[in-house]
C-alpha cells in the first residue's frame, strides 16, 4: 500500500468494530416486523441480507477501463481481463454502473436495480422464482446476461468467484455486501479465457470499497401504493486503519425485511386473459387455431369439485350448508370449450380457485455481515483476510393444489356421495372423474426456504522485481459453503390422497376402501364441496412437509502474475500468467418418507438428495501488445481440465484501433466454454408433479411425476462470440462518450433436456421420436409401464441444443457542468443511456429451429432501453430514469403465430393462426430526490425519496401461449403478464436517510 493510501486509512483509529456490530443488531427492531399472511420463521431461523445501494459516487465509464494517463495511475483493473494497465481500452464492451446510480435507485435488493439494465432482462428474482420449488431455487436472485441463462453468467466480487446458492451453481447476488459496492462492471461475452467456465454469457463483477474509512449507516422504508407490503432495510459500515496506516479493518452489515404480498389478486388479473385452442368446428369455418383474450377459464375443475365425465358431467359442488351437504349446481360451459379451457360461461368461477393463490412477493428476511482485515508486510506486499456471513429466510405461496378432471376417480359406492347426496348417487352407476382445487381442506402450495451462506478468503498481493521487470502478484485461497433447507409445508401425498378419497361405508362410519391403507392409518376425506366437514386426522394423513437439506461447497485457489515492463517495438508489452484450481461439491439428505426413490410421490417437492463433487484445474496466459500507434492486440488462452469431461480450452483475440483520439474501433473473437454443473452431471432424479396433454387419451390432461436426471455423459458447452464495436469520444463535445457494439454468438452442445410434453409428442409421433418412449412410464394411459403407481416421465440432461444470437448494444454518457453553458446556471448534469437490440435469437433442438428475437413472451424483445438523467446542485440531487420495452410477438420455443381472425387457413407444423399475435410496448419512469441536510469535514447526513413506476402503469396483459397447451391448470394463479419485461406491481416508494462520519 502506498504512503498516501496509508495516510487516508488513518481515519478513526479508535473505531470499535464490536460497537458497530452492536449497533447493527440494534437495528433489527427497525427492520423486522411480523410477517403478514405467512408462517412465522422457526425459532433460531436467521435472516439474510438485502441488496443495498452503494455508497461513494463514481463516474460511469461506458465502454472501457479508465482512460487516465499511465504515468498518473500505476494500475487499473479491467473486468474481463487480468491485465492491469492505465490508458488501455478493452476490446470487449464493459458497461460500468456507478455508485451514484445505485444510490439514486435505492433498491431494496440489488436484483431490483440489476433487472432494469437491458442486458439483464430475464434474470431470476425472489418475486418471479416462487414456483421453483423442486429444484430449490425459490427466492434466489440470479443474473442472466443476454438471456443465455442464469447458469451461463459468471458472478464475481472483485474478480473472484462468489459462493454458489444452488446445486446449479447460481449465485444469489443478494448475499453480496451491497453497502460496500462502488460499482458494477458488466462484460458481455468472451470472458472464459480470463475467468474460466461459466462465462459464456459474460461476467458481472461487483467492485467493493475495501479501503473505506469511517462509519456510515442508512435506513429506508418502502411500500407499494396498491398493496402496501412494508419493506425495511438497515445498513452499517465501519472501517479504520491501524499500525500507522499499515493495516486496515472493515466491517459491513445489512438487515432486510419484507412482509410480502401473498394473497392478493391484481385488478388486471381479474379479466381471465388467457389463450386456448379453438374448436375443430370453428377452425373449419375459418377461425384461427388459437384464440386469446379475456373471459377465458378452465373447464376441468371448480373450487369445491366438478364432475368431468359421465351423465352428470358439469355438476359441481358449491358451499356446504347446515346439513353438511354442498349445493349442487350446473356449470355453464363456455364456447368454445376445448381441452382444459373454455371461453365465456362460468369462467370466473372456475378461475376463482386459482386467482391470488400465487404470492406476488414472498415474505423475506435477510441478514449479511462482511469483514476484512489487511496488513502491509512491506511496501511491496500485503496480506488480507475476508469473511462473509449471509442468512436468508423466505416464504411464498405457489398455487392451489389442482386436481384436473382425469386425475380423481370417484366410485359409485363412495360413502360421502351416498350419505350426503342420495339423489345424485342414485344416478351414478359407474365411476366418474372429478376436478377440484380442494378449497376449504387443501392448503395452497407453500415454499419455506432457509439458506446459510459463509465464505472465508485469505490472500496476499504485491510487487516483486524479476528479470529487470516489475511483476504484480496476487494469490488467494477461499472456502465457501451454503447450507440450504427447502421445505414445502402441507403438501399432499399422491397415494395417500387417492386412498383417502376412496371412502366406503364401514361398521360405524366411513373407512378407506383399501384394507392395506386402513392398516397404515388411512382416514377418509370428504372431497365434495366448500367447507366440507372432515374426520379428525384426515388432513394430517394426506399431508406432509417434504424437506431437503443440501450443502454446496466451493473450494478455490488461484495465483496471478502480471507485468507491463516487456519492451516492445510500439510500446511496452503486458503479460498476465496464472493458475487456478477449484472443487465444487454437494451433499444432502431427504427423509425416506419424502424421497420418490422409495415410491413416495408428492403433489409438489419430490426431493432427492445429491452427493457428488468434481474438480477443475486451469492455467491461462494473456497479453497486450501495442502493434502500432493507436493499434493494440489483446489475446488470451486458457487450458481447463475437468475431472468429469477431461481437457478443453478457451481463447480470445481482440484488437483496438484509435486512428484519432475521438474514435476507437474494437473487435473481439472468442471461444468460450461452460461445463455441466452438479445438477446436470449428478442429479439422481429431481422430481416435480406436472401435467401434459395426453394424445393417447384424446388430449386429456394427465397428471404425472416429472423426473429430471443428470448425466456424466454431458460434455462442455462451447460458444464462438464475435464483437465489432466503435467508441466515440469527440474532443469537440467534452464529457460525451458513446459506443455501438454488434455481437454474434454461436453456441453448440447446449446442456438441456426435452420437456415432458415434447417427449410425449415425440413418442406418439413415432419414427425417430420413438427413442423417447423408454422415458415414459404411463401405466394404463397408453404405454407399457415399469409398474410405478404414479405415471412418471423421465427427462435426462443431454448436449441437445444449439443457439444462435445476434444483437446490438448501444450506450452513451454525457456529463456537463452547466455553469460552463451559462454563468447563471450551476450544477452538474449526467445522462446515461443503455439499449439492447435483439436481431436473432434462434434455438435449434435438431427437430425445429425458431427465432425468438422480437418476442415479448420471454426476455428477447426487439429493443430494451434505459435512459437516466441525474442533476446535482449544491445539497440537492435529482435523478430520473425512463425504462422501455418495444412491442413484440407472442411466439415461443415451440410455436410461431400468424395473425388471423376470419377466413383463416390453418397453419402446419410450428405455425399456428391466432387472433392475437403481438404484445404492446411499455414505458416506465422512476425518480428520486436526495437532500443533504448536514455536511462538514467530518460528517454528512442526507434524506432521500425514491418512487418507481411514477405513473403507476399496469402491465400489458399477455396470454400465455406456450408449449402448445396454452398454459397448465395452475396458469390463473400467476400474473397475466410477463414479469421479466413489465412492472406488475404498480407504483412503489421508498423513504430513507443516510449518515456518514469520516
Amino acid at each position: 500500500m502506498s504512503k498516501s493510501n496509508r495516510e487516508r486509512c488513518g481515519g478513526i483509529t479508535g473505531l470499535s468494530v464490536g460497537a458497530a456490530v452492536a449497533l447493527l443488531l440494534a437495528g433489527k427492531a427497525l427492520v423486522f416486523g411480523a410477517p403478514a399472511d405467512a408462517q412465522a420463521a422457526p425459532a433460531g431461523q436467521l435472516l439474510a441480507s438485502d441488496a443495498a445501494a452503494a455508497s461513494a459516487a463514481a463516474t460511469a465509464d461506458t465502454s472501457s477501463a479508465a482512460t487516465s494517463d499511465s504515468d498518473a495511475i500505476s494500475e487499473v483493473v479491467i473486468t474481463g481481463s487480468h491485465l492491469t494497465r492505465g490508458g488501455y481500452d478493452s476490446p470487449q464492451p464493459v458497461t460500468s454502473i456507478s455508485a451514484a446510480s445505485l444510490q439514486a435507485a435505492a433498491p431494496s435488493n440489488i436484483i431490483d436495480f440489476a433487472t432494469t439494465l437491458p442486458a439483464l432482462a430475464g434474470s431470476a428474482t425472489p418475486d418471479n422464482s416462487s414456483g421453483a420449488l423442486s429444484n430449490g431455487e425459490a427466492g434466489v436472485a440470479a443474473l442472466n446476461l443476454r438471456n443465455l441463462g442464469t447458469n451461463r453468467t459468471l458472478v464475481l466480487v472483485d474478480g473472484q468467484r462468489w459462493a454458489p446458492s444452488t446445486i446449479e451453481g447460481l449465485v444469489d447476488v443478494n448475499t453480496i455486501p451491497q453497502s460496500l459496492i462502488t460499482g458494477i462492471d458488466v462484460t458481455t461475452g468472451g470472458a472464459s479465457a480470463a475467468y474460466g467456465s461459466g462465462a459464456v454469457g459474460g461476467v458481472i463483477n461487483f467492485i467493493l470499497d475495501k479501503q473505506f474509512t469511517g462509519i456510515k449507516a442508512s435506513y429506508q422504508y418502502g411500500e407499494y401504493q396498491d398493496y402496501g407490503d412494508p419493506t425495511r432495510k438497515f445498513t452499517l459500515t465501519a472501517g479504520a486503519g491501524f499500525a500507522d496506516g499499515r493495516g486496515h479493518v472493515l466491517f459491513s452489515g445489512e438487515l432486510y425485511g419484507d412482509n410480502g404480498i401473498l394473497n392478493t389478486v391484481p385488478a388486471y388479473d381479474e379479466a381471465g386473459y388467457f389463450a386456448m385452442a379453438n374448436s375443430a368446428a370453428n377452425i373449419a369455418a375459418g377461425g384461427p387455431q388459437v384464440i386469446a383474450g379475456p373471459g377465458t377459464g378452465l373447464s376441468t375443475y371448480t373450487p369445491g369439485g366438478l364432475i368431468t365425465s359421465g351423465a352428470l358431467k358439469g355438476t359441481y359442488f358449491g358451499q356446504v350448508g347446515a346439513n353438511g351437504a354442498a349445493s349442487l349446481n350446473q356449470l355453464a360451459y363456455g364456447s368454445p370449450a376445448t381441452g382444459q379451457w373454455m371461453r365465456g360461461g362460468d369462467w370466473q368461477y372456475t378461475d376463482s380457485g386459482q386467482f391470488g393463490k400465487s404470492g406476488l412477493v414472498p415474505t423475506q428476511k435477510r441478514q449479511n455481515a462482511f469483514g476484512r482485515a489487511s496488513f502491509d508486510l512491506s511496501d511491496g506486499a500485503e496480506v488480507f483476510l475476508e469473511a462473509s456471513y449471509g442468512r436468508y429466510w423466505g416464504f411464498s405461496y405457489y398455487d392451489a393444489p389442482t386436481y384436473t378432471g382425469s386425475t380423481i376417480t370417484i366410485q359409485p359406492n363412495n360413502y360421502f356421495l351416498q350419505s350426503l347426496y342420495p339423489s345424485l348417487a342414485s344416478k351414478v352407476t359407474t365411476p366418474f372423474t372429478l376436478g377440484t382445487t380442494g378449497a376449504g381442506f387443501l392448503t395452497a402450495a407453500q415454499s419455506d426456504d432457509t439458506r446459510a451462506s459463509d465464505r472465508f478468503l485469505i490472500g496476499g498481493d504485491g510487487h516483486v522485481a524479476l528479470f529487470n521487470m516489475t511483476w504484480k502478484w496476487d494469490t488467494h485461497a477461499s472456502f465457501a459453503q451454503t447450507q440450504d433447507i427447502e421445505t414445502l409445508p402441507g403438501t399432499t401425498n399422491n397415494a395417500y390422497f387417492a386412498n383417502a378419497i376412496n371412502a366406503v361405508a364401514g361398521p360405524t362410519g366411513p373407512v378407506c376402501a383399501s384394507a392395506a391403507a386402513q392398516a397404515a392409518g388411512c382416514v377418509p376425506i370428504n372431497i365434495f364441496g366448500l367447507g366440507a366437514a372432515q374426520l379428525p386426522g384426515a388432513l394430517a394423513y394426506i399431508a406432509g412437509d417434504p424437506t431437503r437439506h443440501e450443502t454446496f461447497e466451493l473450494d478455490e485457489g488461484a495465483a496471478d502474475f502480471t507485468t507491463n515492463d516487456i519492451k516492445g517495438w510500439a510500446g511496452p508489452i503486458s503479460v498476465a500468467l496464472g493458475a487456478e484450481g477449484r472443487r465444487e461439491a454437494v451433499s444432502g439428505d431427504v427423509d425416506p418418507i419424502y424421497d420418490p426413490t422409495y415410491g413416495n410421490y408428492w403433489k409438489y417437492g419430490n426431493y432427492v438428495a445429491t452427493n457428488a463433487s468434481y474438480t477443475v484445474a486451469e492455467g491461462y496466459a494473456e497479453t497486450l501488445v501495442p502493434l502500432y500507434t493507436g493499434l493494440d492486440f489483446n489475446g488470451a488462452i486458457r487450458e481447463t481440465h475437468y475431472s468429469t469431461s477431461g481437457g478443453t480450452d478457451s481463447w480470445k483475440l481482440g484488437l483496438t484501433y484509435s486512428p484519432i483520439s475521438d474514435v476507437t474501433f474494437r473487435v473481439t473473437r472468442s471461444a468460450d466454454i461452460r461445463a455441466g454443473n452438479l445438477a446436470e452431471l449428478f442429479s439422481p432424479g429431481t422430481a416435480r408433479t406436472n401435467s401434459v396433454t395426453n394424445p393417447w387419451d384424446n388430449g386429456a390432461a394427465l397428471l404425472f411425476v416429472q423426473k429430471l436426471e443428470g448425466s456424466t455423459d454431458v460434455k462442455p458447452e462451447t460458444a464462438k462470440t464475435d464483437v465489432y464495436g466503435v467508441v466515440f469520444q469527440p474532443d469537440f463535445v467534452p464529457g460525451f462518450q458513446a459506443s455501438v457494439d454488434y455481437y454474434d454468438i454461436e453456441m453448440s452442445n447446449l446442456i438441456s433436456d426435452l420437456s415432458a410434453q415434447q417427449e410425449v409428442n415425440a413418442c406418439y409421433a413415432g419414427g425417430a421420436g420413438a427413442q423417447y418412449c423408454k422415458y415414459l412410464e404411463l401405466n394404463a394411459y397408453g404405454l407399457p409401464s415399469s409398474g410405478a403407481s404414479t405415471p412418471v416421465i423421465v427427462e435426462v440432461y443431454q448436449n441437445l441444443y444449439s443457439l444462435s444470437e445476434r444483437g446490438m448494444d448501444v450506450e452513451s454518457t454525457y456529463e456537463k457542468d452547466l455553469a460552463t453553458v451559462w454563468d447563471k446556471l450551476s450544477g452538474k448534469l449526467t445522462i446515461h443511456a443503455l439499449a439492447t437490440h435483439y436481431i436473432t435469437f434462434t434455438t435449434n433442438n435438431n427437430v425445429q429451429a425458431i427465432n425468438l428475437a422480437g418476442t415479448n413472451t420471454g426476455a428477447t424483445p426487439n429493443w430494451l432501453g434505459r435512459l437516466e438523467a441525474m442533476y446535482t446542485k449544491d445539497s440537492w440531487s435529482y435523478d430520473l430514469v425512463m425504462r422501455g420495452v418495444s412491442s413484440g410477438s407472442l411466439n415461443d420455443a415451440t410455436d410461431v403465430y400468424v395473425q388471423c381472425t376470419a377466413g383463416c387457413t390453418p397453419g402446419t407444423g410450428i405455425y399456428k393462426t391466432a387472433n392475437i399475435t403481438t404484445a404492446p410496448s411499455a414505458f416506465y419512469f422512476d425518480g428520486s430526490i436526495t437532500k443533504q441536510i448536514f455536511i462538514n469535514d467530518r460528517a454528512t447526513a442526507s434524506v432521500f425519496f425514491m418512487a418507481k413506476n411514477l405513473l403507476n402503469r399496469d402491465p400489458p396483459r399477455i396470454a400465455g401461449m406456450s408449449n402448445t397447451t396454452y398454459g397448465a391448470e395452475n396458469t390463473p394463479a400467476y400474473p397475466q403478464t410477463n414479469t421479466y419485461l413489465y412492472d406488475n406491481l404498480g407504483r412503489s416508494w421508498t423513504l430513507g436517510f443516510k449518515v456518514e462520519f469520516k
